[in-house]
């Protein structure tokens, strides 16, 4: 009995601590290309990154995630010194090569033609030519696409241009991104530092502005308002009296402002959604480590509420999310309590325009408190 009870404890543990963890796929176009590959053991690979197997006698590159996902199954194109930067860019290329040499031509054809992936010079055979030593320049149209260029003694060998599409570039759908958001929001909410906000700002004024700029009109901005304290140093303008500055600032600062919740519903495809609680501090720390910028639109005000809307365009990766929020002026008041929103996630740039946004907007300035 106390035989079979150790034995129990021992397998309890052995899957608890994941050593017969079983890894999954990101994606469905990754365990697409894992069938392909029947001779790689991806179901038992460890996390980390994996270059030892061959695809053709090329050296792959694949990518287990902390959760056990197997998120990335491409050629190895790229060192980890120029993935430094846009690495959902070389992720696509070094997947969508692999994806072509499993096709045969007429397919290869067709899915180049949807996808507008082209080979300006050279050939799909070239990549195999590339070397650490070639210079790589990478040049982007914002919201439109990529050109990727490959040379060697000052002549390009191997050139490819690609449409900036997020679904293409990380082999998902509608459907697939929506869950991966999810599972982000999902995740743990620990504790963000608690870093008051820095202002280096040569003014003798009570307030200072830092200005980033605007987005589709100039009413939708992101820009922070700051006050000088007590002892003389720029804090965060947050009290009822002043709103609307309170409010840009509250959706636009990733650290500490006050202890605010967003309680949010995810519109998805399908007419679905799924609702979910994060810390606001949270929510925009993760928001901006994708490489999102974002912008706060004031909409309107009531005696009780601001309704104000944030956007937060991906530029290198073509996408945008938006969400619009409900904002109590007693929770500015009070420095805390929650704030509701309603967000759309992974709009293509391409279909976000000025026109539509143009009216809607209210300028935010000190005349309005």
């Amino acid at each position: 009995m106390f035989r079979k009870g150790l034995i129990l404890f021992a397998l309890a543990f052995i899957v608890q601590s994941g050593i017969l963890a079983t890894n999954k796929f990101a994606t469905k176009r990754l365990q697409q290309i894992a069938v392909a590959l029947p001779n790689i053991p991806f179901e038992q690979l460890d996390v980390g990154t994996h270059t030892k197997y061959q695809h053709l006698g090329y050296a792959l590159n694949i990518r287990v995630n902390k959760s056990h996902e197997i998120e990335h199954i491409g050629y190895l194109l790229f060192d980890d010194m120029v993935r430094t930067n846009q690495s959902t860019v070389y992720d696509f290329v070094e997947r969508y090569t692999l994806t072509l040499e499993l096709m045969d031509d007429l397919d290869r054809n067709m899915r180049m033609g949807i996808d507008k992936f082209r080979f300006e010079t050279g050939s799909l055979q070239d990549i195999h030519k590339i070397k650490n030593t070639d210079s790589l320049v990478v040049l982007m149209v914002e919201n439109k696409g990529y050109h990727m260029a490959w040379h060697r003694d000052g002549i390009c060998f191997l050139s490819i241009l690609f449409n900036m599409d997020y679904q293409m570039l990380v082999s998902s759908n509608a459907i697939e991104l929506e869950q991966r958001y999810l599972r982000i929001v999902g995740h743990r909410d620990t504790m963000t530092q608690l870093v008051p906000p820095i202002l280096r700002a040569d003014s003798n004024d009570i307030y200072a502005i830092e200005d980033n700029g605007s987005y589709l009109v100039d009413a939708i901005r992101a820009t922070r308002y700051f006050e000088r304290n007590s002892t003389g140093n720029w804090t965060l303008v947050l009290s009822p009296s002043q709103s609307h500055w309170s409010a840009s600032n509250l959706m636009l600062s990733p650290e500490y402002v006050g202890n605010y919740t967003l309680k949010c519903r995810l519109d998805m495809y399908g007419y679905k959604d799924s609702s979910f609680s994060i810390s606001l501090n949270r929510w925009i720390s993760e928001t901006m480590r994708e490489g999102c910028k974002m912008y706060f639109g004031l909409k309107s005000r009531s005696s009780k509420v601001i309704h104000g809307t944030v956007f937060c365009p991906n530029p290198t990766a073509g996408y945008c999310h938006m969400m619009s929020v409900d904002i109590p002026i007693e929770a500015i008041k009070k420095h805390s309590g929650s704030i509701t929103g309603r967000l759309y996630v992974y709009i293509p740039l391409h279909n976000i325009t000025d026109d539509y946004f143009d009216l809607k907007y209210l300028p935010i300035n000190k005349e309005n408190q």
